[in-house]
């Protein structure tokens, strides 16, 4: 299974509740450079959610602690405009 797969896995798992097996998919899936920081922040999270929050703090540790080349995993630059953009109500 690749780690996508397994992302996606450890999301429809934590929606069941079902924390411990979505922290293995999410373990898993913080392997690859694409998804490492969503995996991780989903981690902390289902850490939180099992009751253990010393691994919930440490998981967010290291994510702090992460460069953020990856980051575009987590969301998408905001483009800029070409062109200036004229208010909607300038007519």
């Amino acid at each position: 299974m690749d780690y996508q797969s397994r992302f996606d896995l450890g999301i429809a798992l934590s929606k069941r509740h079902e924390y411990a097996a979505a922290i293995q998919q999410f373990q898993k899936a913080q392997q690859s450079p694409k998804i490492r920081r969503a995996a991780m922040k989903l981690l902390a999270e289902m850490y939180d959610a099992k009751g253990m929050p010393e691994f919930a703090a440490r998981m967010r540790k290291q994510l702090s602690g992460e460069s953020g080349e990856d980051s575009g995993a987590v969301s998408a630059p905001v483009p800029t405009p070409k062109h200036p953009i004229s208010p909607l109500d300038s007519e």
